[in-house]
């Protein structure tokens, strides 16, 4: 990581700095997603809830709700046929891979108001098309758990074969939706390693045990990705989707370096007068692309009430803890104790929304003027 950069863009009016959802790392928690935090709509590019760096959902037609009418439970589900969502985890020694020396569990509450042969699942998934492509495709399912509409409850191995079917399996209701808790657990640290698939009631304090079998690394060896999935049905979803570890997860990548490559971050690469650590927030394709003639410098509009200042924001930037970006505002070019963080509040109203490319968002500051004047500084500060 290059040492620490301070730099700034300056503009003669106000901007203020986003106060937003931001995933978190947690001890022993390589992914969690109650689908409760970020927008609702689409699932793909949000990030999960818990992640370990900055990874997001690649998704095919999934979407996230909020609880409506008679609801209590926020949840993602398809809008279409045979959807999948997937997240990055790769098995192995190499960096930014997951040691296989331990144990690692795949929790999940699902629903499924389907019929018939219609089902829900979870699983590792071998990555391809991104790992939008369905699960149950030949030699993309790994190792995952399905629950169908007539009850059945099955594990599968690569591609679709069944390994164990239980029939049956009411669930329980939650929000009028039959629900069960599904769980997947890979073990390195037994004498034989093995793989175990086990269900339950929501309400239910233990796990019933499905089927277990011993850790196929060829399979292994294809695994890229983890998450979940659906085949004919669209009144089904997940609740909740968790992935745990006892092993220390890997150091995540950093985003600034796979942006930059060699290029340092309070270095000008493309020669704009603009620091490369600014242009990779702002969204500039390269450390060589130069920020003015892309038009990617922040805009300002105003009138006798508003100061309105905009600029586009790569999410990977915000979310890295690395990097702090802080628009700081004053009313005094000539005290340099004068600069203050803008912070939404009074005066000052913030709001960010999705970019056309929805790796970057828009985010707006306005000010009132009659609140913190007319004669106003900006500057934005970004540092790592």
């Amino acid at each position: 990581m290059s040492a620490t950069k301070t730099m700034w863009i300056a503009v003669a009016v106000a901007a203020g700095m986003m106060v937003g959802f931001a995933s978190v790392a947690e001890a022993g928690v390589v992914y969690r997603d109650t689908f409760e935090s970020g927008d609702t709509g689409a699932l793909a590019g949000q990030a999960p809830e818990v992640r370990p760096g900055t990874e997001t959902w690649a998704a095919g037609s999934i979407s996230k709700y909020a609880p409506s009418e008679g609801d209590s439970e926020y949840y993602a589900s398809p809008t279409s046929n045979n959807q999948a969502a997937t997240l990055p985890m790769v098995f192995g020694d190499g960096e930014g891979e997951f040691a296989r020396n331990d144990v690692y569990t795949l929790t999940s509450r699902i629903y499924n108001q389907g019929t018939g042969d219609a089902w829900v699942a979870v699983g590792w998934h071998n990555g391809d098309n991104s790992g939008t492509r369905r699960y149950q495709d030949a030699g993309v399912g790994r190792y995952w758990l399905l629950w169908r509409g007539d009850g059945r409850v099955s594990s599968l191995t690569s591609g679709a074969s069944i390994q164990e079917t239980v029939d049956d399996v009411d669930g329980e209701l939650i929000d009028g939706r039959r629900a069960l808790d599904v769980q997947i657990v890979l073990d390195w640290t037994a004498e034989t390693p093995t793989i175990t698939w086990n269900f339950k009631n929501p309400s239910a304090s233990s796990w019933t045990e499905l089927d277990s079998a011993n850790i196929n690394e060829s399979i292994v060896n294809n695994v890229q990705r983890v998450g979940i999935g659906n085949s004919t049905v669209t009144n089904a979803g997940w609740y909740s989707f968790e992935v745990t570890t006892d092993a220390d997860l890997p150091p995540p990548a950093d985003p600034y370096d796979d942006w930059a490559g060699e290029a340092a971050f309070g270095d000008d690469t493309s020669g704009d007068g603009i620091a490369n650590g600014v242009a990779w927030v702002l969204g500039a394709d390269n450390p060589t692309v130069d920020v003015r003639n892309a038009g990617l410098l922040p805009t300002i509009t105003m009138d006798d009430d508003e100061l309105v200042f905009a600029f586009r924001r790569r999410k990977a930037a915000e979310a890295d803890e690395a990097t702090e970006i802080v628009v700081e505002y004053s009313t005094d070019l000539v005290n340099p104790g004068s600069w203050t963080d803008a912070v939404a509040g009074a005066g000052i109203v913030i709001g960010a929304v999705d970019d056309e490319d929805t790796d970057f968002e828009i985010v707006t500051v306005t000010f009132d003027k009659s609140e913190l004047g007319d004669r106003l500084f900006v500057r934005l500060r970004v540092e790592r």
